[in-house]
């Protein structure tokens, strides 16, 4: 399954968009900085964002998650999800259902330049699908996943904001690209 990278996510966040595009955009981003499931972003209301004091941020998503049923707060800090957040007013996006958002969010990836083929074959051509006809709503939740991984955070802490019951759980989230796995694998043996 893919993920997209912090600067795939900058390529959604810069395009010009309709009110239900910039809807749907808006709920994906949110997901891909906190991990929330796309079960729960649906249910999230104005008393899920709560303002805080004496931190270096200055909102969290705080829920009840409707699979595990862990309460989770999360901290508005990714820079592109603090980006939503300002231009809406530190208010959430209007809803629209997961059908919506899927089927956008295909568009959206193709518009933004978002057409690398991933490790995920489509079944009818046997051929690896392109990041544009494989993205999801839940792709968001493996992108968090995956980028605070590859950002240092430790897993506990990962598990901690996604409330996945398990490290285990967490490592299934976790992507590499084939390219990156091949970079993994040749860097002890390049000289330097």
């Amino acid at each position: 399954k893919m993920y997209l990278s912090p600067e795939d996510i900058d390529a959604l966040c810069a395009l010009e968009l309709n009110d239900g595009e910039r809807d749907a955009r808006d709920w994906f981003v949110i997901s891909c900085c906190t991990g929330i499931r796309v079960g729960d972003l649906v249910e999230l209301t104005a008393d899920n964002l709560i303002q805080v004091k004496g931190k270096s941020w200055e909102y969290e998503i705080t829920h009840l998650q409707g699979k595990t049923k862990r309460a989770v707060s999360i901290p508005i800090v990714v820079p592109q999800a603090v980006r939503v957040f300002e231009r809406l007013q530190w208010r959430f996006p209007e809803k629209r259902t997961p059908q919506y958002m899927n089927k956008t969010l295909k568009e959206l990836a193709r518009r933004a330049g978002l057409t690398a083929p991933t490790e995920e074959i489509d079944p009818k051509t046997g051929k690896p699908l392109l990041q544009c006809e494989a993205i999801a709503m839940h792709t968001g939740r493996r992108s968090f996943t995956t980028n605070a991984n590859k950002a240092g955070i430790s897993p506990t802490s990962i598990q901690a904001m996604t409330g996945h019951s398990s490290l285990q759980m967490v490592g299934i989230y976790l992507r590499q690209t084939n390219e990156e796995k091949k970079e993994e694998f040749a860097q002890p043996y390049i000289k330097q």
